[in-house]
């Protein structure tokens, strides 16, 4: 997770990233104004839309109006001179016979008077109305009253129905009846050759369906689904979407046609709404769409120009960095002239470097074949003053005399170990001390047994690595432990006897060093006993300084049972060059 979480933040930190989200911020105001511009043609692309559905409702609905407009007129030109005759019926009736004779499409007209008698009529005789429904409703309202009919004693069949109330000196004297047959109007409908036929239903306030161009048993399933007719019986028009009876698709426009009396409801498919193929939805996609591209270019021209630059030259780094420096990292030639400035820096800051480090690494190879000489030198020079105190031991007859020249020829041999050890080592400045031991006892051992006397050395000696100003005082350290080990050691009651040397590491930065040695009967002879009772205690002397200096702690010095056992704890510390 954590992982994950920092890539993440890496991300959010890179140039890529960072450039996006300022471009992202550049381009959002242009962004917002191209949305609002798409919205708008979007909009008023609708708002044309609607108009032209408007109109073409309007324009398919006005043979209704012209023929209803036709009416109203003539029942206005004909109401006084009906009033004037109502009380002559036959000379009345020859009126209106006159009038539908001259008429293409009225087919009946009759007068009504206030008391429900028809007598004054074009056609049939006389009746009694004053029961019927239609009267009721004019002698209540006195208005204009536009209904359907699917057939009556006028008019056999199906027919629009105009009422028109009449007045004399402000009293209601009744109203002119028109029947005008549905067939009759749709004659008058003039549709160009090879123009699609719109749907469009006629209406009156109370929601009853004048005219339509649908066949009749089509009529309901074209109609607004969910709404009823009243609904759109207001006089202002309208244009709204959603599907018919059938569940269809569609488009529907609502037009006055003659206001509050009659009104009309067109029914347009999908692929008559011009602004349908496009969308608010599709507005703010194309502003998106544009940003979206616009941001991909402005980041792969960036790529190309800057970031793929600056990883080419990161890697240099790091490649720099891991070690390979054979040669100068190249210069970025086809970058921008600033890239290519700092890629020329660069450069020569590594040239700079690499001829440093191969100054420093000829003086520093060239300081280490000096100081393998030194210490090969000193190794030598110890070895030759080794060589000399042995040739003296070997002249010299005191016991006492020769003790005190092995003892110091042992601590000079250790000292010549040491820098052998240095010398041959990798690292000149530090020496394994396990191996230091191993040749020190080794060494003592085969001098002081001399192939006379057999006791079992034992090493146990971890893998551990000094610096020199520990490695030399536990060198000594050792030669004093193991000669005093060879000065007391014993036979024990079972077995041959032997020495065991212990370096181990029982922590991390502590390190214990020991030396362990049989007690018994003696195993030298005279001449060593009396040698080593004439010892003056100086190796004890010496063993307590180098511990001092390996800044340890002496742990025990003392007789275990059959063994006599020194034990050394010290810290392993790293050597500071003074």
């Amino acid at each position: 997770m954590k992982t994950g979480l920092r890539s993440r933040i890496r991300f959010i930190d890179s140039l890529g990233f960072r450039l996006a989200a300022l471009l992202s911020i550049a381009l959002l105001p242009i962004g917002l104004i191209a949305v609002a511009q798409s919205s708008r043609s979007i909009m008023e692309s609708r708002r044309v839309s609607d108009t032209a559905l408007l109109g073409r409702t309007a324009e398919a609905a006005a043979s209704e109006r012209t023929l209803l407009l036709t009416t109203f007129g003539a029942a206005e030109a004909l109401g006084d001179s009906v009033l004037a005759t109502a009380q002559r019926p036959e000379q009345c009736s020859a009126l209106l016979r006159s009038f539908v004779a001259q008429s293409s499409v009225i087919d009946f007209v009759g007068y009504t008077d206030e008391t429900g008698q028809q007598n004054c009529i074009s056609a049939g005789a006389p009746l009694d109305l004053s029961q019927n429904e239609s009267f009721r409703i004019m002698a209540a309202n006195k208005e204009v009253l536009i209904a359907a009919s699917d057939g009556n004693r006028r008019v056999a069949e199906p027919s629009v129905d105009v009422r028109w109330p009449l007045f004399s000196e402000g009293q209601w004297r009744g109203y002119l009846y028109f029947g005008i047959p549905k067939s009759n109007m749709g004659s008058i409908r003039d549709y160009s050759e090879g123009v699609r036929r719109p749907t469009v239903i006629t209406f009156n306030a109370r929601g009853e369906i004048l005219t339509s161009s649908l066949a009749r048993d089509d009529l309901q399933g074209q109609l607004p689904e969910g709404h009823p007719l009243t609904t759109f019986a207001v006089d202002t028009e309208q244009v709204f979407r959603g599907r018919n009876n059938h569940g269809q698709n569609r488009l529907f426009a609502v037009v006055p046609v003659i206001r509050g009396q009659v009104f009309a409801i067109g029914s347009w498919g999908p692929r008559e709404d011009l602004a349908a193929s496009v969308s608010i939805p599709a507005a703010v996609l194309y502003p998106l769409l544009m940003w979206a591209v616009s941001l991909i270019v402005a980041y792969l021209a960036v790529h190309r120009l800057v970031i793929r630059h600056i990883r080419e030259m990161r890697g240099q780094m790091r490649r720099f960095a891991l070690g390979q420096r054979d040669t100068a990292p190249e210069v970025l030639t086809d970058a921008p002239a600033e890239i290519q400035e700092m890629s020329h820096t660069f450069h020569n800051l590594t040239r700079i470097l690499i001829r440093d480090e191969d100054a420093l690494e000829a003086s520093l190879s060239e300081k280490t074949v000096l100081l393998k000489e030194v210490h090969h030198r000193v190794k030598n020079n110890l070895q030759l003053i080794a060589s000399i105190m042995n040739m003296q031991i070997r002249r010299v007859k005191e016991p006492s005399a020769r003790r005190v020249l092995k003892s110091v020829q042992n601590r000079v041999m250790s000292l010549a170990s040491v820098h052998r050890s240095l010398y041959q080592a990798e690292q000149l400045s530090a020496a394994r001390v396990d191996r230091l031991i191993s040749e020190i006892v080794d060494q003592m051992a085969a001098v002081a047994t001399d192939g006379h006397h057999r006791i079992d050395i034992q090493k146990d000696l971890a893998e551990i690595t000094l610096y020199p100003d520990q490695a030399v005082p536990l060198a000594l350290l050792t030669t004093e432990a193991f000669t005093n080990a060879l000065k007391y050691i014993g036979r024990p009651a079972s077995g041959d006897p032997w020495v065991r040397v212990t370096l181990s590491q029982p922590e991390p930065g502590r390190a214990l060093f020991s030396v362990e040695n049989t007690l018994g009967p003696e195993i030298f002879g005279e001449e060593e006993r009396d040698a080593q009772a004439a010892s003056t205690g100086l190796g004890s002397q010496l063993i307590q300084a180098f511990v001092v200096q390996l800044e340890g702690e002496l742990l025990t010095a003392a007789v275990e049972g059959d063994i006599y056992r020194l034990a050394v704890s010290f810290p392993v510390q790293a050597f500071t060059p003074a």
